[in-house]
């Protein structure tokens, strides 16, 4: 099998199970909590600032200082990376960190849509700068790539949607299946693209790899370093930091077909693939710190599902799956939708009032008057 078929059959297969796996993340979102974060959208404009205005400036910069010495669409490459939409595995990663995932799907459609206007802004201005070319440009934006997938979240969404509406035991199976399969779907496109692209990876220089790499982390830092000094509870400072970091390899690669010919096309396409290489590195370095200190996410838990446990609490049943370690915190900024819970942490965002959790407090009340407090 030639490299160009290998990497179509790759690019065919991740996206197929991306759009099955949102069926699973729309059994398990709550849009009473999206509607709430529309409303009072302070976490994704946050998003919105880190994803538009930082890393396409970090992008540039970084292109300036380690690429400038190279042919121009190597750094035409990188920037095509940074001033593209959050990409998919945003929300896989999201979940899997114990993130808030309501918020990541969010800001994901936000972001994505946000890229018909922002991709034209950044590659007539610093982009023309780039390659040298002026206001008339040939530039063409991939707006086709974007709607497509635009509607193709919306679709598979609003099937797992249904699915929770009509469907409630199959809802249950896929929000339960929804953690394992995101994490193996990140293995397969870590191995497989690896595999798919390694004549590309090939021809990667060291420089190159440094510039992705810290176009990437720069972009976690800044996303963390924003939601933390404004004070978001853990799981949203995850969603923010995964959202502005992970960026959508596939449009970044339209954009760099679209603006240059072969073989300038295909050698910038070596900086999106280097950038998508390094994204998990500080991610998996996450995941594992979290996962030995006890804090990993290993349970997607629904309003309904809260009050089942409340029940066994009060029966004496302590060792509760998805609750023994849990400290249930309320966020004033969020709204009082359900959401996913992470076992472990003791700062996760919950739509549970002050007061519930399943430390031994929870003993001096009744289980009727923590449900109560939720109206």
């Amino acid at each position: 099998m030639d490299d160009q078929t290998l990497q179509n059959t790759f690019t065919i297969s991740v996206v197929i199970i991306v759009l099955l796996n949102y069926i699973n993340m729309g059994c398990a979102v709550d849009m009473n909590v999206v509607r709430g974060v529309l409303r009072k959208p302070i976490a994704p404009s946050i998003g919105f600032i880190s994803q538009y205005a930082f890393m396409p400036l970090v992008s540039y910069l970084v292109g300036y200082f380690l690429l400038s010495n190279e042919p121009v669409h190597f750094w035409f490459g990188l920037f095509a990376f940074g001033i593209s939409p959050g990409g998919s595995a945003s929300n896989m990663w999201t979940l899997v960190l114990g993130g808030n995932l309501n918020l990541s799907l969010a800001m994901t459609f936000l972001s994505t849509f946000s890229a018909l206007f922002m991709i034209p802004l950044w590659l007539f201005t610093l982009g023309t700068q780039i390659m040298g070319m002026g206001k008339d440009s040939t530039f063409k934006v991939p707006y086709r790539r974007i709607s497509e997938m635009l509607f193709g979240m919306a679709f598979f969404l609003g099937i797992g949607l249904l699915f929770q509406r009509y469907l409630p035991r199959v809802a249950r199976v896929c929000r339960r299946i929804l953690a394992p399969v995101s994490t193996m779907m990140i293995i397969f496109i870590v191995i497989f693209g690896t595999y798919a692209y390694w004549s590309l990876v090939k021809k990667m220089t060291l420089r190159m790899i440094m510039a992705a790499a810290l176009n990437v982390w720069f972009g976690f830092a800044m996303g963390m370093a924003l939601a933390y000094t404004l004070k978001f509870a853990k799981a949203d400072q995850l969603a923010i930091m995964v959202e502005t970091g992970v960026q959508n390899t596939g449009i970044s690669i339209m954009i760099i077909r679209l603006a240059l010919q072969s073989p300038a096309s295909d050698l910038a396409t070596l900086l999106p693939v280097a950038a998508s290489l390094m994204t998990p590195i500080p991610l998996t370095i996450l995941w594992i710190i979290r996962k030995f200190t006890g804090c990993e996410a290993n349970s997607l838990v629904t309003l309904e599902e809260k009050e089942e446990e409340v029940a066994r609490i009060n029966d004496g049943d302590n060792a509760v799956s998805g609750f023994s370690s849990c400290k249930i915190v309320s966020d004033p900024r969020t709204s009082n939708g359900h959401t996913i819970l992470a076992n472990g942490d003791t700062e996760k965002y919950s739509r549970f009032n002050e007061g519930f959790n399943t430390s031994s407090s929870s003993t001096n009340n009744s289980p009727n008057d923590h449900i109560s407090n939720q109206a």
